[in-house]
């Protein structure tokens, strides 16, 4: 699922990065299984970029349930998440 995603909603560079190196083991974190992505305004699931670390802080809704989510096995993860940028969503 994790090529999947990359496949179906990533951008160029994304798809030439990481669908054809072997290294990359990843997955696609379901992070609210109340919602499934069926209505992506309702995601509760937060990316929020912090401009002085360079990085996004993610922020899920009930953490306990993807816990250890491919601990040991993977390198990347695809979530969906809502984007927070300056304070705006």
């Amino acid at each position: 699922m994790f090529k999947r995603a990359i496949d179906r909603f990533g951008s160029v560079d994304q798809k030439a990065a990481y669908l054809g190196d072997t290294k990359i083991k990843g997955l696609l974190a379901q992070t609210e299984i109340s919602n499934c992505c069926k209505n992506a305004q309702s995601i509760q699931t937060k990316a929020t970029f912090d401009k002085s670390a360079d990085e996004f802080v993610i922020k899920i809704p009930n953490s306990a349930w993807c816990k250890n989510l491919g601990h040991g096995t993977v390198n990347h993860c695809v979530i969906f998440a809502r984007l927070i940028v300056d304070n705006k969503d």
